[in-house]
């Protein structure tokens, strides 16, 4: 296995100890060395609550999703299926 890697931010060719470790990763490490990977997240946090506020509540578009589709089931399948349906999306 290499002992260098090449950062996909800055391009920079460095040390496996540079990066931090991801397990799913095909080589066990980030693509982004760690201060790469700082700049990166330091920028999406000063910039994801105006995108959170652009695009409305996540959690409130995923229920209408599910209420959409139970509406949807319950036509198709009746009030069984929908009922155990909706107790397991109360439980999350």
């Amino acid at each position: 296995m290499s002992n260098t890697k090449i950062c996909t931010h800055c391009g920079k060719r460095k040390n496996i100890e540079h990066y931090q470790v991801k397990g799913n990763a095909k080589d066990g490490r980030r693509k982004q060395c760690k201060p790469c990977r700082s700049e990166l997240m330091r920028n999406y946090r000063a910039t994801g609550s105006t995108k959170i506020n652009e695009f409305g509540d996540t959690s409130l578009k995923s229920l209408e999703r599910v209420l959409s589709n139970l509406r949807v089931a319950y036509k198709k399948y009746g009030y069984l299926l929908v009922k155990t349906r909706l107790d397991k999306e109360m439980k999350k």
